[in-house]
């Protein structure tokens, strides 16, 4: 792995200028689009909204533009780029009772936090009856988006395309309810305008663990590989996991009927993305939130079966507060990886990029 360049796509100094969740895809004239929860007062805030960066090559990216904004929290943009060149992202959004719990630990003036809890108290009840959970916005051009629209899911990076036409879905329930835990899937046969029943992931057995933010790619011979993030039950009160985060992995062999039990990777890091290079190779790119922090990788050329040694996306970081990178292919058969990254403790978090090769 070589790494041929690096750098910001989007990032702002001042009070809403915290950017964080990032992913990318390429449009259907090559154009690469990174979305992501932008225009934040921090990890945890009511202000988020969905923002787009363009770019012809990877490297120079245009100032983020809002494509999404509920009036809620909007986190965790993901995109899929379909080949009529449709265009889905995903989002979820905040439940009031969360960002409330969380106003004590935000890492800022006593100012900014009453502003936060007082913008949370007067936000209309409509709202949230309207967008609260997991949504998906469509364009046909990656820049004009329509409403959103409840879809009861939530990852990260969004859905992907199976080989059969069909779109599969795995995340959490994200309804804006308290729903049951696990992962659970969905399949769309029409481009993402409706979905079908939920299907379950049985989980394994485990001591303490929960399981969150899954991603998918299917392999040449039509496997479903599914990775799941998995952390301790037991948090700081700041929600920061009391183990490592690691990863767990699971696949389909049958087009998604069913799945085996997720079993662990041994992986220092989490939540992880799935990308299939055009080699037919698997990359699998995380967070390591564990000194040294930073953006690492592993490589598949087994469909998943085993994974290679890791290696390094990025400088090592001083603090915790990265993750969620997403991976995608340039002309050249290059990677492009869009990650977010806090550089020290209270700072405002940008959206990296890192284009390296095999």
């Amino acid at each position: 792995m070589n790494i041929v360049t690096e750098g910001t796509v989007m990032g702002l100094r001042g009070r809403l200028g915290y950017f964080a969740w990032p992913s990318v895809a390429r449009l259907e004239d090559g154009t690469f689009l990174a979305v992501a929860s932008g225009y934040r007062m921090r990890h945890i805030c009511p202000f988020g909204r969905v923002v787009a960066s363009y770019s012809k090559d990877g490297i120079s990216w245009t100032p983020a533009g809002v494509i999404l904004d509920t009036g809620l929290d909007n986190r965790d943009a993901g995109i899929l780029v379909l080949p009529s060149g449709k265009v889905i992202v995903s989002t979820f959004t905040s439940h009031r009772r969360a960002l409330k719990a969380a106003v004590p630990f935000f890492e800022c003036s006593d100012e900014n936090k009453e502003l936060v809890s007082r913008y949370i108290d007067m936000t209309d009840e409509e709202l949230y009856a309207r967008y609260e959970g997991g949504l998906i916005a469509t364009s046909y051009d990656g820049v004009r988006f329509s409403y959103p629209v409840k879809v009861g899911l939530s990852t990260p990076h969004g859905p992907i395309l199976l080989s059969d036409g069909r779109i599969f879905y795995v995340g959490t329930k994200a309804n804006g309810k308290t729903d049951k835990e696990g992962i659970f899937y969905a399949f769309s046969s029409d481009e993402g305008e409706t979905f079908s029943e939920l299907y379950e992931i049985k989980l394994p057995e485990t001591n303490g663990l929960s399981f969150y933010e899954p991603t998918a790619a299917e392999t040449d011979d039509g496997k479903i590989v599914v990775q799941i993030r998995a952390q301790s039950k037991e948090t700081s009160p700041e929600g920061i996991s009391l183990t490592p985060l690691t990863v767990y992995q699971c696949l389909s062999d049958d087009g998604g009927k069913t799945f085996s039990v997720p079993y662990p990777l041994g992986v220092v890091g989490s939540p992880p993305h799935l990308f299939k290079h055009s080699s037919g190779k698997l990359i699998m790119t995380y967070g390591r939130r564990e000194l040294p922090c930073g953006i690492r990788g592993r490589i598949s050329c087994d469909g998943g079966e085993s994974w290679g040694e890791e290696f390094s996306l990025s400088k090592d970081a001083a603090h915790i507060d990265l993750g969620y990178p997403c991976t995608c292919e340039t002309d050249n058969g290059n990677l492009l990886t869009v990650y977010y990254q806090a550089e020290k403790k209270g700072e405002n978090a940008e959206i990296k990029f890192v284009i390296w090769k095999l």
